[in-house]
């Protein structure tokens, strides 16, 4: 689990960060799962933007996608 706490150990400082681009490699990382399993994925980030480190958003992403 990701606590709101452990933010605090990464090394890169947090930054205002652009979802789209911060996906991408993410789903890259899981198209073999993808495959696998049949899945098809409808992605549609618009503008969002968060406030967190590059490394924090990465494995946020990840936990995201691996957990649905």
């Amino acid at each position: 689990m990701l606590l709101p706490s452990s933010f605090d150990d990464f090394e890169d400082p947090p930054t205002w960060l652009a979802l789209g681009p911060a996906l991408s490699p993410v789903l890259e990382n899981y198209q073999v799962l993808i495959k696998k399993r049949k899945l098809r994925l409808d992605v549609k980030v618009g503008e969002e933007r968060v406030w967190m480190s590059r490394e924090a958003l990465g494995m946020v992403l990840s936990n995201l996608i691996s957990n649905a």
